[in-house]
């Protein structure tokens, strides 16, 4: 008996068939596999934990909002053992999008809560937009409604969350790379994540930077920071702006301070900045890491130290 299929009716159910297969091995790849992904939310989950317990405790906390440079640079066990500073890392990864590292972090400010913008200038300057990865992200994690917090984030559709689930061929092309040449995966694990949501590394290789420009600061930025101002200051949450710290060479330090100075006095229009001395710049390249924005553990004892003593000078000041 033969089919009263047309072949080129088959073939189409053979496409979309195949096509609606791919798209769901790639969305669990992205959502259950990704090694980024899954450092990261992992890494979410320990912060996360972390402000509960301190909200628990009826504990005003600080907290860190910025890419992975504040993962890599501020410890809250010494801000709080040491300085009387409960408080949460969220760094997060850069490549999500400054607007997803502020998302992630808004729903667990309470009032009375202390939030420190550390986003770094070059993030903070460019193009907000969720990225594919910080879309990615926040279905992992389930705070896609979080972008709707600020008005202007709230941008990003469904739509745009799940046609972002599909794994990129570069992340393909470099994990079956990786598998093969039997190398890590991921350069970080779980290991490095440390109570708070501090994360060390043990890699090195960091590069001093040679130098800095001016930034440019757009309407969409001025906005941004705007919005999240009000949301802050409506739940009676005081916002600080504070650089991370970069390392230049030193014969560079004193522009790259000038630059950064003159993005920190933007920011300051809108949330005050924090001023801890060293204006974003280091030249002490022996205390970063991997990168010239993630310090070792003797760097980031010392930024944290430092910082430590700048908070405490804030809140006994009149």
């Amino acid at each position: 008996m033969t089919s009263s299929i047309s072949p080129s009716r088959h073939l189409f159910w053979v496409l979309l068939v195949s096509l609606a297969v791919s798209y769901i091995v790639g969305a669990a790849y992205t959502l259950l596999w990704n090694p980024e992904i899954r450092f990261w939310k992992e890494a979410y989950a320990v912060k996360m934990e972390h402000a509960r317990l301190l909200d628990a405790a009826g504990q005003p906390k600080t907290v860190f909002v910025g890419g992975s440079s504040s993962a890599f640079q501020i410890d809250p066990q010494i801000l709080d053992e040491k300085f009387g500073i409960p408080s949460v890392n969220m760094g997060m990864h850069a490549g999500i999008g400054a607007r997803v590292i502020v998302a992630l972090a808004l729903p667990l400010l309470k009032p009375n809560d202390h939030l420190i913008l550390n986003i770094e200038p070059d993030l903070l300057a460019g193009d907000l937009e969720p990225t594919p990865l910080g879309l990615q992200f926040l279905v992992a994690t389930g705070n896609f409604p979080a972008l709707s917090l600020l008005p202007s984030s709230a941008k990003a559709t469904w739509d745009d969350a799940l046609l972002a689930l599909r794994p990129g061929l570069r992340n393909v092309v470099t994990m079956l790379g990786k598998v093969v040449a039997m190398r890590p995966i991921y350069r970080y694990s779980t290991e490095d994540i440390h109570l708070g949501g501090y994360l060390t590394t043990k890699q090195k290789g960091a590069l001093a930077m040679k130098n800095t420009w001016p930034k440019t600061f757009t309407h969409t930025t001025d906005c941004f920071l705007s919005e999240l101002a009000s949301f802050t200051a409506k739940k009676n949450i005081v916002a600080n702006y504070l650089l991370p710290w970069a390392c230049f060479q030193r014969d560079t330090a004193a522009s790259a301070r000038r630059n950064f100075a003159q993005f920190a006095h933007h920011i300051d229009a809108f949330l005050p900045e924090i001023h801890d001395g060293q204006a974003g710049v280091d030249s002490q390249l022996e205390e970063f890491a991997d990168t010239p924005l993630h310090m070792t553990q003797s760097g980031a004892q010392r930024r944290t130290n430092i910082l430590g003593t700048t908070l405490n000078h804030i809140l006994q000041t009149p």
